[in-house]
């Protein structure tokens, strides 16, 4: 089969959508003739990987502009615009490619986004298209988080709710297969959403973070990672930390990453009386990011929407349960047997199902070993990209039988 794959963000090494735009075209790489169209901030990145490690059967095409995208990556609105200016490139680029030798399918891997369009379902092939998630932040949520991050989860609920309605039409309409982190019922309409997570750890950091030994000794300590977001959730981590203090004093707490939110943070750990129990450490490489997996014992990832959860998988795979909201890809990770995933209530209640959480593994070690020793090994075999490709083909077979039925139904259908 011949798959042209959309990968706006598609690099080796990484976590997050340039890893999984990455991973999708190495697995599909391994069945198929594969053609990758992708933004041209990649293409140093992808050819020295090819260099080093070449894929055979598999073109990229980098269409749009290295200097606009390194403009605009900084602030929020421009990079919006360009992703969406870069989606017309691309199916200029694929329209041309396929017209010169057509193919199987067309599959919108990156970015993973509800109300972003993409317009490779105009190709008239079996299209498959990524799409994220639905969920938005509850409003009663807002008065956890800065002034500025309240602005951003109301610009970004109205862009789910309105312009989320018309890529549901304009994109969604045109798809064999619709593949989100959100349950189906959130999408409505009529629309193939199938619950699917795309994305997975390759063997090598599989066996990287399985080596990792459980921590023996020392207080008591949680992490949280991931750029500091209000939708992030890590006020909800710090209160919960706040209220683990009173019962267990010794432990400490690693906020790993930099953002808008982290002045608000600190100001808040300050306020709740715990700010000298906590640490921001920045931002890591992700090989020394790797490496930190093996000095706490607890992933707090407190995401109020994350359509996948890299860190959450990578906290698995090295044996350390995650507390999470039971929402998004992070819930669906965790649900299966990566930790423990508290539903989403009141600000309140949630502060106070992690504390308990985070309690019951401070207070049971063994309890905690044996939720690592499960997390463990569902990563390593759920969540590697061998079967991550599996699922993937499963979809794309699933993409074409759909295809092939609505041929069938028009041929039969009367004229006239």
């Amino acid at each position: 089969m011949r798959i042209l794959i959309s990968a706006f963000s598609c690099m080796p090494g990484l976590g997050s959508e340039p890893g999984m735009g990455w991973g999708v075209v190495r697995q599909a790489a391994l069945r198929h003739e594969v053609c990758v169209v992708a933004d041209r901030h990649n293409r140093p990145y992808v050819q020295a990987e090819l260099a080093a490690r070449p894929l055979p059967g598999v073109s990229f095409v980098f269409a749009g502009s290295r200097r606009l995208y390194a403009r605009t990556a900084g602030s929020r609105l421009p990079a919006y615009l360009y992703y969406f200016l870069w989606q017309l490139h691309a199916y200029r680029a694929a329209r041309r490619l396929h017209r010169e030798r057509p193919f199987d399918l067309v599959h919108h891997v990156t970015y993973n986004n509800s109300w972003a369009p993409s317009f490779m379902g105009r190709l008239g092939i079996p299209f498959i298209w990524c799409a994220g998630g639905r969920e938005v932040a509850p409003h009663k949520f807002y008065r956890m988080l800065s002034w500025k991050s309240r602005v951003a989860e109301l610009a970004r609920t109205a862009a789910v709710r309105a312009l989320g309605a018309l890529v549901r039409r304009f994109t969604g309409s045109r798809a064999s297969v619709v593949l989100s982190s959100s349950d189906p019922a959130l999408w409505g309409g009529r629309l193939p959403v199938r619950r699917f997570l795309t994305g997975g750890l390759d063997q090598a950091e599989v066996e990287r973070l399985r080596r990792l030994p459980e921590r023996a000794g020392g207080p008591f300590r949680i992490a949280s990672i991931g750029r500091l977001e209000g939708w992030k959730g890590f006020s909800l981590g710090v209160r919960a930390f706040a209220e683990l203090q009173k019962h267990c004093p010794e432990s400490e707490y690693l906020i790993i990453g930099e953002g808008p939110e982290r002045r608000f943070l600190e100001k808040q750990a300050v306020r709740l009386g715990c700010a000298e129990k906590i640490r921001f450490l920045g931002r890591m490489p992700r090989s020394a990011l790797l490496a930190l997996y093996g000095q706490f014992d607890v992933l707090v990832h407190p995401s109020l929407h994350e359509q996948f959860g890299y860190v959450v998988l990578e906290a698995m795979a090295a044996g350390r349960p995650v507390v999470c909201l039971a929402c998004g890809g992070c819930g669906e990770l965790v649900s299966a047997g990566g930790g423990i995933a508290v539903p989403v209530s009141t600000p309140e209640a949630v502060a106070t199902d992690l504390s308990t959480a985070l309690r019951e593994l401070a207070e049971d070690p063994e309890f905690r070993r044996r939720v690592g020793r499960r997390a463990r090994e569902r990563a390593s075999q759920h969540w590697n990209w061998d079967r991550a490709g599996e699922r993937l083909e499963a979809v794309y077979r699933e993409a074409l039988q759909c295809s092939s039925g609505r041929a069938a139904e028009a041929r039969l259908e009367p004229a006239g």
